[in-house]
C-alpha cells in the first residue's frame, strides 16, 4: 500500500495568523437548516408516583384552577370517602378530585370512582367530583360510561381528566411542569415560559437603587465606614 505524502516544504513564515479580523473567523455564509422539533402532546404522567401525582393534582387546583386553597385529604390509612385532595374556592360549595395513579383506567374504574363517593358520607357536601388520572381514558367504553353516571347522578358534576387532558391544562404553566417534570421537560413541552412578573413597584426599587448607589439605598453607610475603620486591624470583622 502506498503510503500518504504529505508537503513539509511550507515553512512556519509562510502561514497566514488567524485573527478575529481573518476572513475564516467570521460567520459562515449560510447556516444549516434546524432539524424540525415537535413538542410532545403528553406529558409523562406515567412516572410519576401516587404521592407526587396527589401533590400535582392539588397544584392545579390551586394554580390552574384558581382554587384559594387546595389539600390533599386526610392522610395514609384513614377513611378518606373517594376523595384524594379538596379544593376551596370563593363564592361556590368545596370541589373533591380523586386522584388515580393507574397504567390502564377502564369504565369499571370510573364506576367504582363515582360509587365510592355517592355512597360515603360525601365531605364538604360537594356537588361536584373530578377524577384524575394518570392513564389515558381514549376509550368509547369509558366516554359511554361518564354520560351514564351524569345523567343517573344529575345532581352531582361529574369530570374525567386523563393523560391528555391534564397535559393541556399544562400546556402553559411551566413553573408546575418544572416542579413535577423536571426544566428540560418544561422547556420541550409548554408553548411559553412563565417569566416573572415585573411591578411597577420592583422597577421603582431598582431605578433608586442606581441612581442613589446600593449602599445608600439600603441604608448602609454607617456599616461601611465601620468596616473601613475596622480592615487594618481586624479584618475578618471588617468583611
Amino acid at each position: 500500500m502506498a503510503k500518504a505524502r504529505y508537503d513539509v516544504s511550507v515553512g512556519e513564515s509562510d502561514w497566514e495568523p488567524l485573527d478575529d479580523s481573518h476572513r475564516l473567523s467570521g460567520p459562515p455564509p449560510e447556516v444549516a437548516r434546524a432539524l424540525p422539533t415537535t413538542a410532545p402532546l403528553t406529558l409523562p404522567t406515567e412516572y410519576l408516583g401516587w404521592e407526587s401525582f396527589e401533590h400535582l393534582v392539588a397544584a392545579v387546583v390551586r394554580e390552574v384552577e384558581g382554587a384559594f386553597e387546595a389539600r390533599v385529604f386526610g392522610r395514609r390509612g384513614q377513611k378518606q370517602q373517594g376523595i384524594d385532595v379538596v379544593g376551596f374556592f370563593n363564592g361556590e360549595k368545596a370541589r373533591v378530585y380523586q386522584a388515580k395513579d393507574y397504567k390502564k383506567y377502564t369504565a369499571a374504574n370510573l364506576e367504582k370512582a363515582v360509587k365510592e363517593f355517592t355512597t360515603g358520607s360525601r365531605p364538604f357536601e360537594s356537588e361536584h367530583l373530578i377524577v384524575m388520572t394518570t392513564a389515558d381514558i381514549s376509550d368509547t367504553e369509558i366516554d359511554n360510561k361518564l354520560h351514564a353516571l351524569r345523567k343517573a347522578n344529575p345532581q352531582l358534576t361529574i369530570e374525567l381528566c386523563g393523560r391528555h387532558q391534564l397535559s393541556d391544562k399544562l400546556a402553559s404553566h411551566s413553573r408546575i411542569v418544572t416542579r413535577f417534570f423536571g426544566s428540560e421537560t418544561a422547556r420541550t413541552f409548554c408553548r411559553v415560559l412563565e417569566q416573572p412578573s415585573i411591578t411597577t413597584e420592583t422597577v421603582a426599587i431598582a431605578s433608586d437603587a442606581m441612581v442613589r448607589g446600593p449602599v445608600e439605598h439600603l441604608g448602609l453607610q454607617e456599616d461601611l465606614e465601620a468596616a473601613r475603620r475596622l480592615r487594618k486591624d481586624q479584618p475578618a470583622q471588617a468583611a
